[in-house]
């Protein structure tokens, strides 16, 4: 079984004898398929999403939901897996927690570095509508 650069697929098929006969029906046959097209990917609306394992230091894996943690918590460390790998890693953690701290900052409104509620609602209000416009503005060009 092999494949060409455009896609197709190579199935080699090697001669056999004839039961009836004992004659050879053919020595060698290369048949060749057309690609088929990749599997739409499912909609999370149809299907659930699988619970991201966490990786661990020495490579193994272990399941979000089997923590004795808070719901929120599991929760919490489900969202890390932003690139939706099924897998939440050190670097998954690192970056998440970098973005985090910058809004934090950010979203610090009257600088006493402790970050309230309501600035924080207020500062994610202001980035929604912004990357809203930002959309409007590139769809009328």
């Amino acid at each position: 079984l092999g494949s060409s650069r455009f896609g197709f697929q190579s199935i080699r098929l090697e001669g056999r004898r004839s039961a009836s006969s004992g004659m050879a029906c053919s020595n060698a046959a290369e048949l060749r398929t057309p690609p088929t097209a990749p599997p739409e990917p499912a909609s999370s609306a149809r299907l659930p999403k699988a619970t991201p394992r966490i990786v661990n230091a020495d490579g193994t894996l272990l399941d979000v939901e089997d923590l004795q943690v808070p719901q929120a918590l599991k929760d919490l460390l489900k969202e890390l897996d932003v690139d939706s790998s099924g897998k939440i890693t050190d670097e998954n953690i690192g970056d998440s927690l970098k973005v985090f701290q910058q809004l934090k900052a950010g979203l610090d409104g009257d600088g006493s570095g402790q970050l309230t509620h309501a600035e924080m609602e207020d500062g994610v209000n202001l980035l929604t509508r912004i990357l809203n416009q930002k959309r409007e503005n590139s769809t009328d060009m």
